[in-house]
């Protein structure tokens, strides 16, 4: 039986998120800005029609924002972590197989589905009764067509939503349309060189010689071309790989000078750390602290720390790294950036022990006080580092509240 893939996209989901809180948002131009309020990461179809490119920084267009009442929003991940989290669930209810893409995307499998394009534009419906989120459906033989058919979609309105590729003469049109940029897994760069030797359109790429494409280029832009071809090379991945290292950094929202300011941003980082580490059941070996300091780009410093035995609590990760911080710091210098990066990760329980092994009931303790750190809400319990300050937290002039996650900044409606 052939792999029926569907993509299943949300549309300006930022957007989307905050509109659903704030129904006066709706027709009008809207974008929400990355961490400091730096650059456009989402805009509305009202704020794209405008000719508002993507990832655009914001101080360059503030002025026409004004002058076209383009509303500018700071990014809220809590919320969209959360809205995410909410239609990935309708998702899993409704779909045999789903494979979460990224925290808007998720792929589907509609292999055994009588009428794929009936369900699509039920499971969309069901979507966008329960979430509030309208979402695109690209459906196709492959991967990288059902990620056209989506592209497709979300420009043409009388799709209205849903868009199946598996006629030939149909995805063939569709290709020819294409601009080799948009094609699944071609950036900028790679875009470049393709259009050096004559690719410019997703059909160029189609009809290119596979064999002369992977030795150029590489093995995985050969499956690309197959996969425009109806032959699928990417299949679903049922088993996530654990990851290699975990990084938690941030630029601060202001230039940091005192200890105790760095230290607090290194525990949020550590405790952010420790919990995607115990997450995945993994503990670590290394631990690396880094800081940068001076005007752009700066002069990045780090230290890294070796365990004798691999650890996973909290505790212990947040001694060792307030202890490379202090290491670090030089008194009277300006820091822009901090960051924990754990490495050498392996499941927690399968590694060697140390010759002197840790005390076992501490230990215990240890790992039960993380893990319940990890499942309460921030504000009710929290390590006494994490209070020493607040001025290395991201700049959010124009952030909406957090309308799912904190308690204080619920809606309030009254009848």
């Amino acid at each position: 039986m052939k792999k029926i893939f569907c993509l299943v996209d949300c549309d300006n989901f930022y957007v989307s998120c905050e509109r659903l809180f704030n129904p006066a948002l709706e027709g009008k131009p809207v974008v929400v800005l990355s961490n400091n309020d730096g650059c456009i990461v989402s805009r509305s179809q009202e704020a794209k029609a405008l000719g508002i490119p993507m990832g655009a920084p914001f101080f360059q267009w503030e002025a026409f924002f004004k002058k076209h009442g383009v509303i500018a929003l700071s990014s809220n991940y809590p919320l969209y972590g959360d809205i995410s989290s909410r239609v990935m669930q309708v998702l899993e209810e409704s779909a045999p197989f789903v494979e979460i893409y990224s925290i808007d995307e998720a792929w589907i499998d509609l292999s055994n589905c009588p009428s794929p394009e009936d369900f699509a534009r039920k499971l969309r419906e069901k979507i966008g009764r329960w979430t509030g989120i309208p979402v695109t459906l690209g459906i196709g033989p492959t991967k990288t067509l059902a990620k056209s058919a989506s592209k497709i979609a979300k420009k043409n309105s009388s799709l209205k939503g849903v868009n199946l590729l598996f006629d030939e003469e149909e995805t063939a049109k569709v290709l020819s349309s294409l601009e080799i940029e948009d094609v699944w897994g071609i950036g900028k760069k790679l875009a470049t060189k393709l259009k050096d030797l004559g690719i410019h359109k997703a059909i160029d790429l189609k009809n290119a010689d596979p064999f002369k494409i992977r030795k150029t280029f590489s093995v995985m832009l050969e499956r690309t071309v197959w996969e425009l071809r109806g032959i699928s090379c990417f299949g679903f991945e049922e088993n996530i790989d654990p990851p290699k290292q975990i990084l938690s950094s941030q630029t601060f929202g202001q230039p940091l000078s005192r200890l105790d300011d760095l230290r607090a941003a290194t525990a949020n980082f550590v405790k952010e750390a420790g919990k995607k580490l115990r997450r995945f059941g993994l503990a670590t070996r290394r631990m690396a602290v880094f800081i940068r300091h001076g005007s752009f780009p700066g002069c990045m410093e780090s230290a890294s720390f070796c365990f004798m035995e691999p650890v996973e609590d909290l505790m212990n990760l947040l001694e060792t790294a307030d202890n490379l911080l202090q290491a670090l710091y030089k008194p009277r210098r300006t820091y822009t950036k901090s960051g924990v990066v754990l490495f050498d990760l392996l499941p927690r329980e399968n590694h060697q022990a140390s010759f002197w092994p840790r005390e076992g009931e501490k230990e215990k303790k240890y790992h039960t006080l993380s893990h319940l750190l990890d499942e309460l809400p921030k504000p009710l319990l929290r390590v006494g580092t994490e209070l020493f300050g607040e001025n290395w937290r991201l700049r959010a002039q124009r952030k909406s509240p957090s309308y799912t996650s904190k308690w204080e900044e619920l809606p309030v409606v009254k009848a």
